[in-house]
């Protein structure tokens, strides 16, 4: 997918639209699909995973 974009970024367009709206688009689009669900979702994860081990460890401290 990425590397489709960047393909796209390099090649000359067609004169439909500007090229900064072009330009503007493919990047609006490589930054939505490529990094930032998948950095969204390792964040969460992460936070997750540290909440339960935090929450499991105050637990088991509670109950000794």
């Amino acid at each position: 997918m990425a590397l489709h974009l960047l393909s796209l970024s390099s090649m000359p367009e067609p004169n439909e639209k500007p090229d900064d709206e072009v330009r503007r688009k493919v990047i609006y689009e490589h930054v939505s699909t490529s990094g930032t669900t998948r950095q969204n979702i390792v964040v969460i994860v992460v936070l997750l995973v540290l909440a339960l081990v935090l929450v499991g460890y105050i637990l088991l401290h509670m109950h000794h």
